[in-house]
């Protein structure tokens, strides 16, 4: 019926919720803590796009509902924030907003294109010390990084003005290049583009691999 110890309502959890969610929501009920849901309430209108405007707010009620509080977002792992993804219902662009506003906040997630997740292996074990060579001939420079390589292609565009806005819904080209039909027009209407911008920009993602229409 929804109540708990005490007459305390229990979080709903989702059918496609992880065990971990469980676990953490059984833990809050026996050790309360302290306004979660108002300082939950807070990040999510906190969360604004490049344009200004709060995009997490039409998730609100399905956030209120799967989490208690912000502590439930920092503990989220890849797999507890695609659950939470796929429950809210979020198209590819919000997704990734998320995963970024949740990896700001703490949370154990990769950023696909996150130059600080490309490492994931940990330090190499400690070898024994080599014998004496000759000193190694400098190493080459290192290559653009994604974010640089994606920079680099919205001005050859002629985009420049909508950089940030590109930037806010992809980290590299081939996350630009995975593009739906549907997440390319919020795109273009986010950034108030032009009728033949608009063209320009589809005929560039399809060169890239997009499946666009």
């Amino acid at each position: 019926d929804g109540s708990g110890p005490g007459g305390k309502t229990v979080a709903r959890r989702p059918s496609n919720v992880s065990e971990s969610w469980l676990h953490r929501t059984v833990t809050k009920i026996l050790v309360p803590t302290a306004d979660q849901s108002m300082s939950m309430e807070h990040w999510i209108d906190q969360q604004r796009d490049a344009t200004g405007q709060q995009w997490l707010v039409k998730y609100k009620a399905d956030l209120m509902d799967i989490a208690d509080g912000l502590e439930d977002i920092k503990e989220m792992n890849d797999e507890d924030l695609q659950d939470l993804i796929d429950q809210c219902g979020m198209g590819i662009n919000d997704s990734r907003r998320l995963r970024r506003a949740c990896k700001a906040l703490g949370a154990n997630i990769n950023v696909e294109g996150d130059e600080s997740d490309r490492n994931l292996g940990g330090a190499a074990a400690a070898a024994p010390a080599p014998a004496p060579a000759p000193a190694p001939a400098p190493a080459a420079p290192a290559g653009p990084t994604d974010s640089e390589k994606l920079e680099q292609w919205v001005r050859d565009l002629g985009f420049e003005a909508h950089m940030a806005i590109i930037k806010g819904v992809a980290g590299s080209i081939s996350e630009l290049a995975d593009m739906t039909d549907d997440d390319f027009d919020e795109l273009v209407q986010e950034a108030k583009m032009k009728w033949s911008q608009a063209g320009k920009l589809r005929e560039a993602l399809v060169a890239v691999g997009a499946k666009l229409s």
